[in-house]
């Protein structure tokens, strides 16, 4: 599989940040802070924060604009039901079904409505989230008897969804005010045999490929109970090998933390799909960022026979769309910020790409209780053009360097609104150095170099990620 990810947010530049919710914020913290636009973070995982242009202010937890969409607005999509009949009000494909007081119905009851709607059926806790107490594709009284009871008696869930089963591939749709922004198709955990290797081999194999995906990569492929069921269901152990090119799938659900895969499908999705999904959005009151769940039978025309709205989630992963395994991801923080800033706008120029700021001074004051709030120093208008690499061979005569030196060189580049680090590699120094041109940088490199007792062997442009602030690791000193 072949993917390509946005360019403004690589795995270099997003690293610290590797996961779903913290991903989520950092990115769209990041892009806004690249466009002069201040950013405040509240918590220590820096999941909540802020923007604002200097007029408007916007907060955020995740990718949920919650200054926007309060408590009770987003608990429209927690309380399943009242979803599903505030879209059925603007005529969005939903699941036929009802909502089920599970004290107050019998098991006659509930055997009348299965027959009344049809097997095969969906039950669900009414508010559940993460897909807990989600019983699908139940097709007869015996299992749906069984799962009841499972609800009501282990889960003890007071409401109950009944709804009529779909068939379909999983579609994620994401909406940002009236427009899609991204779409993909997730697919149930899966490996592909190459002949040779065995289940356990390519599950190894797939784990290696997921972990370079800044999203999926804290959601790898687990061997427990539900992969060895699966693989006993096609005559299949860890040891068994699969011919070259046969699909195993090792998870019935689409989850991408369980190890399943995303698939861009932006572009290819039928408009038909992606009306109804921003008509979803639209019928909530004051949601104007969600994940639509629909449910699809790709291929067909998109009719309300052929695809169904199941869910909306007001608190998306927007890094699932930005990192499939396979297809383009979708530049999502630029979308969200142009729909929240819109007089703001992305710089081209060469290199801002490459910027980020550190998270963990941040997290280590907000954690520490030292600051309620945490507010990012501007990016100099420059954006750091001039960016350099200057190498130290064997030879440096002060090292390790003092705590006050450190200090020194800390404040020549907050005087000199410069960035960089002095670190080793292998046996070598190096001194990372970015400003408005190299003219302006040199009493920091002088600085550096009277420090080190040595004059730099060599200068190479600096082409990696440039980091906010000047940083001299722990290694370097006492």
């Amino acid at each position: 599989m072949s993917a390509a990810w946005p360019q403004h947010f690589s795995p270099d530049v997003v690293r610290r940040t590797y996961g779903g919710g913290k991903l989520s914020s950092y990115c769209l913290a990041l892009e806004a802070w690249r466009r002069g636009l201040q950013v405040t973070f509240y918590d220590a995982d820096l999941r909540i924060f802020g923007i604002s242009d200097g007029t408007r202010r916007v907060v955020f937890n995740d990718s949920r604009p919650t200054s926007i969409t309060k408590r009770s607005d987003y608990q429209k999509l927690i309380k399943k039901w009242d979803t599903k009949r505030l879209m059925e009000k603007e005529q969005v494909p939903v699941p036929r079904g009802r909502l089920l007081d599970t004290a107050a119905t019998s098991l006659n009851d509930l055997e009348s409505i299965a027959a009344e709607i049809g097997y095969p059926l969906v039950i669900k806790p009414n508010g559940g989230t993460m897909g807990r107490g989600v019983f699908s594709n139940i097709p007869s009284w015996a299992e749906l008897s069984s799962s009841w009871n499972q609800l009501v008696e282990e889960i003890r869930a007071e409401e109950v969804l009944i709804e009529k089963h779909h068939s379909g591939d999983d579609y994620r749709i994401l909406v940002v005010g009236d427009k899609v922004v991204a779409a993909c198709l997730r697919v149930p955990a899966n490996i592909e045999g190459d002949g040779t290797k065995s289940v356990e081999e390519l599950i190894e194999d797939k784990n290696y490929s997921r972990k370079q995906n800044p999203f999926l990569s804290k959601g790898l492929i687990k061997i427990d109970y539900e992969v060895r069921q699966e693989l006993k269901k096609n005559d299949m152990t860890l040891g068994s090998v699969p011919t070259d090119g046969q699909t195993v799938f090792l998870r019935r659900i689409a989850n991408a933390s369980a190890g399943g895969d995303v698939i861009d499908v932006t572009e290819a999705l039928p408009e038909a799909i992606k009306d109804a999904a921003i008509r979803a959005v639209a019928a909530i009151p004051n949601v104007v960022v969600a994940g639509v769940d629909v449910l699809y039978k790709t291929g067909e025309a998109a009719t309300p026979d052929t695809f169904t709205v199941i869910e909306m989630n007001s608190r998306p992963h927007i890094p699932v769309n930005m990192y499939p395994t396979q297809g383009t991801g979708q530049d999502v923080p630029k979308g969200m910020v142009d729909y929240f800033f819109p007089e703001s706008s992305r710089s081209e120029q060469p290199g801002d790409e490459l910027l980020n700021f550190d998270v963990r001074p941040l997290r280590a004051a907000l954690r520490a209780n030292v600051a309620g709030s945490v507010t990012l120093k501007a990016l100099p208008p420059s954006h750091y053009p001039a960016r350099y690499k200057y190498t130290f061979d064997e030879g440096a005569s002060c090292l390790p360097i003092t705590e006050s030196q450190k200090q020194e060189l800390q404040k020549e580049a907050r005087q000199l609104n410069a960035a960089g680090s002095l670190e080793r590699r292998g046996k070598r120094l190096l001194l990372m150095l970015a400003g408005p041109d190299r003219e302006s940088l040199q009493p920091l490199r002088e600085a550096a170099e009277e420090i080190i007792g040595i004059p730099a062997s060599s200068v190479d442009e600096w082409r990696g990620v440039v980091t906010a602030g000047f940083r001299v690791p722990g290694t370097l000193l006492p």
